[in-house]
């Protein structure tokens, strides 16, 4: 888990989650430092992230696993076919709230990525934190090629085939309601259409 901080801002990197492109914004160009989550002051330190709807990235990540280990040819594979649903590969599927822990979730603030512009919404949580930079102007060199957007495509097929054959009678989201919770909780409490930070934030709107 990685944590990168300027002064008293802390950028928490999830896998998934445009991880990759932020962290190299943070450390490689603007020089954060990395740190441990011990190192954080929760009552002083303003830490935030970003998060997708739980599913999809279950999906992606486990596309990413499969990709990964080359396990590309057992695709359709009844095993890994059963497996599709909710298994947990690594870190790029593992629940959130289970990676860092349930009471750490609801004090980050979350950005979501698919809910209005995320770029804007970064830029916007920044600049009124004191780092007046646009991350448009960086190159987003980790966009998934054609051929694992096709990997996604037919990961999620899969999903959706094995809980109408294998899973039916239980629910595929046990595994991962904390997630579920906790991103309709982001996503009910965010305002993107909003033009400052306080007005946006799912943490101030969810305590007012």
């Amino acid at each position: 888990m990685n944590f990168f901080k300027h002064n008293n801002l802390v950028y928490l990197c999830i896998p998934k989650h445009a991880s990759t492109f932020y962290s190299n914004i943070f450390q490689q160009h603007l020089g954060w430092e990395n740190i441990d989550i011990y190192d954080i002051d929760w009552t002083t330190d303003k830490v935030f992230s970003h998060i997708m709807h739980p599913d999809v990235r279950h999906t992606k990540g486990t596309a990413q696993c499969i990709s990964d280990l080359q396990l590309e040819e057992y695709i359709g594979h009844p095993l890994l076919e059963k497996l599709m649903a909710f298994a947990i590969f690594d870190s790029h599927s593992q629940p959130i709230v289970s990676y860092i822990g349930e009471d750490v979730c609801y004090k980050i603030d979350w950005i979501p990525l698919d809910v209005g512009n995320s770029d804007r919404l970064t830029n916007i949580f920044l600049k009124e934190h004191n780092v007046d930079i646009d991350v448009t102007t960086f190159q987003k060199e980790n966009i998934a090629f054609k051929s694992k957007q096709n990997l996604y495509k037919i990961v999620s097929e899969l999903k959706e085939k094995a809980k109408t054959t294998y899973y039916q009678h239980i629910s595929v989201r046990n595994w991962f309601d904390r997630d579920y919770i906790l991103y309709n909780d982001v996503i009910c409490n965010i305002r993107p259409e909003f033009s400052t930070w306080k007005e946006i934030s799912w943490l101030k709107n969810k305590g007012r």
